[in-house]
């Protein structure tokens, strides 16, 4: 079992860092660094998932698991994936071209 580097542990005040395993926790593990964790332990995060898992991750948080805080997963889509739309931006868009005001 590989253990989380103590700047990474440093992000899970919540809960005990010790049980978690990097790739059994992934999810839990990026939802929390995203958010709380420091340069050094989002540098981590990209170094042990790559930035396709990543950006995946926050991809599928944009299109319904809502796990980030809504101004992170804005800030790490537009790093991320900056063409990107959300189904929410698809339809106001849709619904602005097809009215006349």
């Amino acid at each position: 079992m590989k253990s989380l580097p103590p700047e990474v542990q440093d992000a899970f005040w919540n809960l005990d860092p010790g049980n978690l395993e990097p790739e059994r926790d992934r999810a839990l593990i990026i939802s929390t660094v995203l958010p709380r964790g420091g340069t050094v332990a989002v540098r981590w995060l990209f170094g042990t998932y790559g930035p396709t898992v990543v950006r995946e991750f926050v991809i599928r948080d944009a299109e319904g698991m809502r796990n980030l805080p809504d101004s992170d997963r804005e800030l790490w889509l537009r790093i991320l994936a900056p063409d990107y739309r959300s189904n929410d931006d698809r339809r106001a868009n849709r619904w602005r071209t097809s009215r006349h005001i």
